[in-house]
């Protein structure tokens, strides 16, 4: 069974924790990762991408400390690129609906792949987080 790796940046510690608990209690082929820490995401990810380690699924809040998540995110499209590598999946939560226009700028320009709001139910993410890694 393929094991898949899922990385979480959200900077309120309930909310990774919480995403944890229904994740690994969902899917018993993932290892998941969080940061609540924007500066420890990006580091780990730019390694990851430039040592060519997969990463099936990205999941980062939109409001955090030091990058939003669409700059976030833009970034790491930004170095994909010039490193010709295949970009990750990635999902964007929030729950600011003010947000809504940079949301669907991001979708458009493929800076991330799905939103998700969290205000949304965990059945919601588990079938977000099952069409990231490709299994629904």
């Amino acid at each position: 069974m393929k094991q898949y790796k899922i990385i979480h940046l959200d900077d309120h510690k309930l909310v990774t924790d919480s995403i944890r608990h229904w994740i690994v209690s969902n899917f018993s082929n993932v290892y998941y990762l969080s940061f609540n820490n924007t500066n420890q995401a990006f580091r780990y990810l730019v390694n990851s991408i430039e040592k060519e380690e997969p990463i099936d699924l990205f999941i980062t809040d939109y409001s955090h400390a030091g990058l939003n998540g669409y700059k976030f995110s833009k970034a790491i499209r930004q170095l994909e690129a010039l490193l010709n590598r295949e970009p990750v999946k990635i999902l964007l939560l929030t729950m600011h609906g003010d947000t809504l226009p940079a949301i669907k700028r991001g979708l458009k320009e493929k800076v991330f792949n799905w939103y998700l709001s969290l205000n949304s139910n965990s059945t919601e993410l588990i079938d977000k987080v099952k069409t990231g890694l490709g299994t629904q």
